[in-house]
C-alpha cells in the first residue's frame, strides 16, 4: 500500500471526489472543496495498491491526537482488508497519544442500522476501542472510539471546536436513544 497527498492537481481528484461523496450521507459529509482545501486542519490521503486507487483517508494531525474524520474504500474493493491495511498503516505513519474517529451508533430501529453495526465492528476488530460515551451531532448519536489514551473532556473540547457545535453533551452509553 501507499499513499499521496490529494491536491487539486491529483490527477485521481474526480475519482477520489466520487469515493467520498458515495461513501459517506449528507449529514455526514462537509463540502469536499473545503475539505481539498484544509479548512478543517485535514489532509487528505489517496491510497493503493500498486497503481490501483483503493481509497481515501481524511486526517487531522495534531501534536497528541490523530483524528480520522473519514475513511472510505472503492465500492469494488470493500471486504479484501484494504480498509484494515489504511488503518493499520495511519497508525504507523502518524503515531499520536490517540488515534481517534467517531462513528454513528446503530440504533436499532432507525435506517441503515446494519450497515452501522458493521461499521462499528470493523472499527473494533481493528483494535479501537469503545470511549463509552455518545454525543449529539445533527441529530444522531455519535461514539468515540479510540486506541491509545482517551481524555473526554480534551476530546469534548476538541470535537466543539471542528464541528462547530456544542459537543459538551457527551453521555454514558448505555442511554435509550429513540429515531
Amino acid at each position: 500500500m501507499r499513499f499521496e497527498k490529494l491536491t487539486r492537481d491529483s490527477k485521481n481528484l474526480d475519482k477520489v471526489k466520487e469515493i467520498y461523496l458515495s461513501s459517506f450521507p449528507e449529514y455526514e459529509r462537509v463540502d469536499f472543496d473545503d475539505l481539498l482545501d484544509g479548512k478543517f486542519d485535514d489532509e487528505i490521503y489517496v491510497w493503493f495498491n500498486g497503481k490501483e486507487l483503493i481509497g481515501l483517508s481524511c486526517d487531522c494531525l495534531y501534536p497528541n491526537l490523530h483524528y480520522l474524520k473519514y475513511l472510505a474504500v472503492a465500492e469494488g474493493k470493500r471486504n479484501l482488508g484494504y480498509g484494515s491495511k489504511i488503518l493499520k498503516e495511519l497508525s504507523t505513519l502518524f503515531p499520536r497519544k490517540c488515534f481517534a474517529l467517531n462513528i454513528e451508533f446503530p440504533v436499532e430501529k432507525a435506517e441503515g442500522y446494519e450497515e452501522k453495526v458493521k461499521r462499528m465492528n470493523f472499527y473494533l476488530k481493528n483494535g479501537m476501542k469503545s470511549s463509552n460515551f455518545l454525543f449529539d451531532f445533527k441529530g444522531k448519536p455519535f461514539l468515540p472510539l479510540f486506541v491509545g489514551e482517551f481524555d473526554k473532556k480534551a476530546y469534548s473540547k476538541f470535537m466543539s471546536g471542528i464541528l462547530g457545535a456544542d459537543c459538551d453533551n457527551f453521555r454514558r452509553l448505555g442511554t435509550v436513544y429513540e429515531n
